[in-house]
């Protein structure tokens, strides 16, 4: 047999020390295995009331081998076994003769029946037998545990071939046949039990106490860099078959109890397993189902437990490596290279995290069928690494262990949330993805109430939130709620129900909010790129570069849809958003109370990131809204918007909840009709049109380096909630309400002097527009001067065009839905806006932009296609000339007349939408009523 080698290696390729003791040489084997047989066959049997040791390889007095090619034997000395033992009692010798016969596929006498054909002859043991043994003899339970183990020895031996001049053991042939004879010992057992009573149980003990000292070389097999039991686990090579029930099992619970301090057995043996498992899911393809195998074979062995306790040997074997946790110092890119279980967590669907899926890309295009397997296999890889990572926290000598490496997966990658980031040095996407998943199935049954909200404050939380940004708290107010808490006593150790909510929703933040955010970049770039593109030579060198940047970002994004519109992923996000949203709810009932308004101490990012969530999802249309965790979800937003809104300090998360309610309304996404009617019909609703006014109001400092463009998409989402609102009879009451209000400051009159505001700038800004796009396209019809020009200069000139477009197109939505608005507003509600500050301010805006559309140089405004910028001039006149109407009166009347512009209107316009709207003012009246207003004042 061939010496061990110096240093022996643990699951990770450690180094670990070397067994000290070495195996006995055949001849020696067998002599003691013979000498013990002489002596118990002179002793009267003797009962025992408790099963005797098996009979295994001594670990002492080694000699070398003498290169003996014998049949092998097995030594007598005892030794521990965490296998059940057979009931100790005697069996007749042909009882036993025929099971093993049949069990271990051996000729114990010399049979010339068809069966023995395909049995193997043990010339040497079956002499032994027939010399000291009668048929009808009774053995004892020890007589006939060496009588079983000198025959598997025996049969063992002849699985010897040459290596390197030495003869030992095949391995894998010595494997295969224990696995099957384990097989064949459980079939005997299922058929005969009464015949045979225990034999069968004892064969299969035997089984797994020798294919133990297989894989630990103390039957002196040929050594092989990989782990003999990886083809049975992946079920291929020479393996036909996966193991047999109970094989594993049995052989994780052996080697455990074999283990102690001077010999790990479970190392030795399960150790090059897990090695051969982690470069199996290192080199695996995500576009190959085959690769589920692997990760199915790791949770069925993390997944085996003690006899009667909880305690999990593999998993204690996965979190005593000293590569369990990732190095502290070390960079997080380098967690799947470096961590146990980092190449099954590192599985992706990402392009740029797939070896196989980028080499498919690359020549062919990304299809359906290859996106649905790949979908599929991340899905049955991930069940299987929540498998893993429950069985190690629901052992309670692991639960520590492996919370602990969550923690620290997180911490090492908290830059991912960060806006501008080196991905290079940070953990792949497709990590942080399925470790969210396995935290999110882990957090599923945690209850709201379960949640200590306290922890935020904790100085010792797994999960570091004392630098995060709260919704309403400075730093150091934390700190002050901190110390006051510690003081009542308040900050006690967390449960793991807490731990684990926290650990999830920060898992979120790091992985589903992520990429969420980067489809909405790469929509941004593949569109900049089109755009370019559209207006560029292709015989231009820089051309085929970005075509096939376009073409890369497609696949890419391809490959994210993939990963974000997995509806499993949805649902189960959607099932933990709302569990955080009930957990929001809880804490603002249940803490009132106390000292320290715990509601403002939390975390932007946690209800930042659940909006983001749900705008995904409703720009996307999908149907995972209609989850029940939803209404929790509305129940925050309202809470925030109308009954909270103090407790948020940002504006722009502000925003969020209101482009939640935007993304709800009919006229945006027609399935989400019955969704809008969830705010609409809850109990904080009737608050929602003063709140929303008051948004419209503050939002002018968003405090953002883009607060002025910012604040108009903040506006034009409120617009069209209010026109919502104003559809339902009892918020348009409620609206007219808060018009009744007389103050100065009263929000309603500050509310109006913005829309107005907001109407003269964005129409002036869109006209203009159309001004610069008109200039544009008439140089372009004059193709001969158009082509004179400098390339350079054509080319600025239709950049200028897009950008131009582009603008227009976003101020006129904008300008649009607030003179909406206002024209909805001024149909009901009149007397606040006759004031004389405020209707001196309507009756300028509305002559302004009358002199725009209908004076002189109304022809610069005419451009091909207007409907592309939203510019519908009747419709527009048409709503100006409605609020002249809507608000026809003596003090409207005055002030259009003494505004210098009515003067420029009256005398020096005339086009053809002027005079109809004059048509209009003289059928109403409310043309005469200017005309003299206007004569009185001259």
């Amino acid at each position: 047999m061939a010496e061990k080698t110096d240093m022996e290696t643990d699951a990770t390729g450690s180094n670990v020390a070397p067994d000290q003791t070495r195996p006995l040489s055949i001849n020696e084997i067998r002599r003691r295995r013979l000498q013990r047989l002489e002596i118990q066959q002179t002793k009267p049997p003797v009962e025992t009331t408790s099963p005797s040791p098996q009979s295994v390889p001594s670990q002492s007095n080694a000699s070398q081998d003498s290169h003996s090619s014998q049949p092998m034997e097995v030594d007598s000395s005892p030794v521990k076994s965490s296998v059940k033992k057979s009931d100790s009692q005697p069996v007749n010798f042909s009882q036993l003769q025929a099971v093993l016969s049949k069990v271990f596929r051996v000729d114990l006498k010399d049979s010339l029946s068809h069966d023995s054909q395909t049995l193997t002859r043990l010339p040497a043991l079956a002499e032994v037998w027939v010399s000291c043994l009668d048929a009808e003899a009774t053995l004892s339970h020890s007589q006939w545990t060496d009588v079983t183990s000198q025959l598997l020895m025996e049969r063992l031996g002849l699985f010897q071939g040459p290596a390197g001049g030495r003869h030992q053991i095949e391995l894998g042939a010595a494997l295969t046949y224990l696995v099957e004879s384990f097989e064949r010992a459980t079939s005997q057992q299922d058929k005969g039990t009464a015949k045979y009573g225990t034999i069968p149980e004892l064969c299969k003990e035997l089984c797994i106490t020798h294919c133990a000292l297989l894989l630990t070389g103390h039957l002196g097999a040929c050594p092989q860099p990989d782990s003999p039991l990886l083809p049975f686990v992946l079920h291929h090579h020479y393996s036909s078959r996966p193991l047999p029930p109970g094989f594993l099992a049995d052989l994780v619970v052996y080697c455990s109890l074999e283990s102690d301090q001077e010999t790990n057995t479970l190392q030795q043996v399960f150790g090059p397993l897990i090695r051969g498992l982690r470069e199996a899911a290192r080199n695996g393809s995500v576009l190959d189902q085959q690769l589920c195998n692997v990760f199915f074979a790791l949770s069925q062995l993390c997944d085996i437990k003690c006899p009667g306790s909880n305690l999990r040997p593999i998993c204690q074997l996965l979190t005593s490596d000293k590569q369990w946790l990732p190095k502290a110092k070390a960079p997080s890119c380098n967690i799947p290279r470096d961590t146990v279980l980092g190449p099954f967590l590192a599985l992706s669907g990402l392009l740029d995290e797939s070896v196989s899926l980028s080499e498919h890309s690359s020549q062919s295009d990304l299809s359906q069928a290859a996106m649905t397997t790949v979908q599929q296999t991340l899905s049955v890889c991930r069940n299987e690494l929540f498998k893993v990572f429950n069985s190690v926290i629901r052992n309670p000598d692991t639960r520590g262990a492996g919370l602990d490496f969550i923690q620290q997966v997180l911490a090492l990658n908290a830059e991912k949330a960060h806006i501008h980031v080196d991905r290079r040095l940070l953990s792949p996407d497709g990590l942080l993805v399925n470790l969210n998943h396995v935290l999110q199935e882990l957090s599923v049954k945690i209850k709201a109430n379960t949640v200590d909200p306290q922890y935020m404050f904790w100085a010792d939380a797994r999960v570091k939130l004392a630098q995060e940004t709260r919704i309403c708290m400075t730093s150091k107010e934390v700190e002050t709620a901190r110390q006051s808490l510690a003081a009542q006593g308040s900050l006690t150790a967390p449960k793991f129900s807490t731990e684990c909510f926290f650990l999830t929703a920060h898992s979120h933040h790091l992985s589903i909010s992520v990429l969420i955010r980067r489809q909405g970049q790469l929509l941004r770039e593949l569109k900049h790129y089109s755009d370019v593109l559209k207006g560029m030579d292709k015989s231009d060198p820089v051309f085929e570069k970005l075509q096939s940047r376009c073409l890369y970002l497609a696949h890419y994004r391809k490959s994210l849809d993939t990963i974000l519109l997995d509806g499993e992923l949805l649902q189960r996000t959607m099932v933990f958003y709302g569990g955080l949203a009930e957990w929001i709810n809880f804490v603002q009932t249940e803490y009132k109370a106390t000292s320290v308004e715990i509601l403002k101490g939390i975390p932007e990012y946690f209800v930042e990131d659940m909006c983001d969530f749900v705008l995904f999802l409703a720009r996307g249309s999908h149907p995972v809204l209609d989850d029940p965790g939803f209404n929790s979800i509305v129940g925050v937003v309202l809470l925030f918007l109308c009954e909270k809104s103090s407790h948020l300090s940002n504006p722009y998360l502000t925003s969020k909840f209101v482009e939640v309610f935007f993304w709800m309304s009919p006229g945006i996404q027609q399935r989400h009709h019955n969704l809008l009617d969830l705010f609409m019909n809850h109990r904080l609703s009737r608050q929602l049109a003063p709140a929303i006014m008051n948004l419209h109001i503050r939002c002018e400092k968003m405090g953002g380096s883009n607060e002025f463009y910012d604040k108009f998409t903040v506006r034009y989402h409120v617009s069209v909630i209010l026109q919502r609102l104003w559809e339902h009879p009892d918020h348009r009451s409620v609206i007219v309400d808060e018009s009744k209000r007389t103050e100065e400051d009263a929000n309603f009159i500050r509310f109006i002097n913005v829309l107005i505001n907001d109407t003269t700038y964005l129409l002036d800004e869109s006209l203009d527009g159309l001004k610069s796009i008109h200039e544009t396209q008439e140089a372009m019809e004059n193709l001969e001067q158009w082509n004179s020009q400098p390339m350079e200069m054509r080319q600025s000139r239709l950049h200028q065009l897009q950008e131009d477009e582009r603008q227009c197109r976003s101020y006129f939505t904008l300008a649009n839905e607030t003179v909406g608005i206002l024209h909805t507003i001024t149909s009901t509600i009149k007397s606040p806006l006759l004031r004389p500050d405020i209707v001196s301010r309507i009756a300028t805006m509305l002559n302004f932009n009358l002199q725009q559309l209908c004076g002189p140089k109304c022809k610069d405004l005419k451009v091909k296609n207007p409907e592309q910028y939203g510019f519908l001039p009747k419709e527009l006149l048409g709503q100006l000339t409605d609020i002249y109407l809507h608000l026809n009166s003596d003090e409207l009347a005055r002030a259009v007349a003494t505004d210098e512009v009515w003067d420029f209107i009256s005398t020096k316009t005339s086009h053809t939408l002027f005079n109809a709207l004059c048509s209009v003012l003289i059928e109403r009246s409310f043309l005469k009523h200017v005309y003299d207003c206007y004569t009185r004042t001259k």
